[in-house]
């Protein structure tokens, strides 16, 4: 597991295959990448999380003319209206033979969302289709994905699309490695398991 304004929450490897990272994003007023600012052990599993605000900036009042250069400084002046939050949460748990990861997102509804699951690359992958997103990106529409390296596995799942979109607004770029995603839209709640195979 990982903080410190670190979007890869969790890392980790079995035998030859490698996860890079697991991590969650959102279309959120263009700020929707998962960055927990909140980490701690309850109950056995260890919980990330983050709150997000995003509303709309009304104009200044005396009204004045603003630049591109002056727009972000005069940012603080203005009043927010329709204010929306979005509460995030990743929750990992140590299991007999894997780990499992339950990914919620609530509040403002009808948001889209991906999780994105990488792999080192050199690895062969089972049950994903391309995503539009082009060479070294996937999507598991539903059921089991497997990665293999030699005879180490490690299989994931159950799968989730509610959309395509894989590359969302201004969320950071895809890790390096093999990408396999999960979309879906807000409220969502997920849970994916990591066995050994």
């Amino acid at each position: 597991m990982m903080m410190g304004g670190e979007s890869k929450f969790l890392t980790f490897r079995r035998g030859d295959v490698v996860v890079n990272g697991v991590r969650m994003a959102s279309t959120f007023f263009g700020k929707g990448q998962f960055v927990p600012k909140t980490a701690e052990k309850r109950e056995g599993s260890y919980h990330f999380e983050e709150v997000k605000e995003g509303g709309y900036y009304q104009p200044l009042d005396p009204p004045r003319t603003i630049t591109p250069r002056t727009w972000y400084p005069t940012v603080r002046e203005r009043r927010r209206t329709q204010v929306c939050r979005l509460n995030q949460e990743a929750i990992v748990t140590e299991r007999k033979n894997g780990l499992e990861v339950r990914f919620r997102m609530s509040g403002t509804a009808d948001v889209p969302m991906a999780v994105e699951i990488s792999f080192r690359e050199g690895g062969k992958r089972e049950g994903c289709v391309p995503s539009p997103a082009g060479a070294g990106a996937y999507i598991l529409a539903s059921g089991y994905g497997v990665y293999r390296v030699g005879k180490t596995g490690i299989r994931f799942g159950p799968g989730a699309k509610a959309h395509g979109w894989t590359e969302l607004r201004r969320v950071e770029p895809r890790m390096q490695g093999v990408s396999v995603y999960l979309t879906g839209l807000t409220p969502f709640e997920h849970s994916v398991t990591f066995e050994w195979v």
